[in-house]
Order: C-alpha cells, then structure tokens, then sequence
C-alpha cells in the first residue's frame, strides 16, 4: 500500500468517529471530543510520514485550521427550535464534524508529502 492510500483510510476511518462524536448530546463534551479524534488524526498521520509530533504543534494546526467555531456553535443552536430542531440539528453537527475532520486531515496529508 501507498502512503497516500494508508493516509486516506486514517482520514476515512477518524471521519467516522467525528461523525459518531457530532451526535453526542452534550455539546461541550463533543466539541472536546472532536478535538481529541482531530488530534489522533494528526498523531497518525505524523507517524505514518514519519514527521515529528508533538501536541503542542498539533494543537497550533488545530486553532489555525478548525477555528470556525461560529459555526459549530451555530450548528449547535439549531437544536433549540422546537419539534424538528433536534433531528436537524444531529444532523448538521454530524456533518461539520465530519467535514472539519476530513478537511484538517486532507491539509496535513498534503503537508506531509
């Protein structure tokens, strides 16, 4: 296997996780959540182009790169509409979580190359 190809099943496979974190109910446990699976993600990535970690660096990359916490927080206000709020609201917050993920995850692999 490539490294290219290795990379994209890491990206896919934290992808899924954020998604899964996106439908916690609590929103601050998730956000932390988020932030924990993004810095695994560049954990592995790092070590499969056997670039230098520390989480110190890590944790620079991710307020450079995932500081749209407007929106996260604007997907998180979505659950207070009544009724269809909290359907839509899952929903939305799965897919920013997962988008950031695979975004932050795509810019560390072509840095890494």
């Amino acid at each position: 296997m490539t490294k290219r190809f290795e990379a994209e099943a890491i990206i896919a496979r934290q992808v899924a996780w954020s998604c899964a974190a996106g439908l916690l109910p609590d929103p601050f446990f998730k956000l932390s959540r988020l932030h924990q699976i993004q810095l695994y993600l560049l954990q592995d990535l790092s070590s499969l182009y056997e670039v230098g970690y520390t989480e110190a660096q890590a944790r620079v990359w991710l307020l450079d790169l995932t500081g749209a916490l407007g929106a996260k927080l604007a997907a998180i206000a979505v659950n207070f509409i009544p009724g269809i709020g909290a359907i839509v609201g899952g929903v939305s917050r799965s897919a920013l979580c997962g988008a950031s993920t695979y975004a932050l995850g795509q810019v560390a692999m072509k840095h890494f190359e």
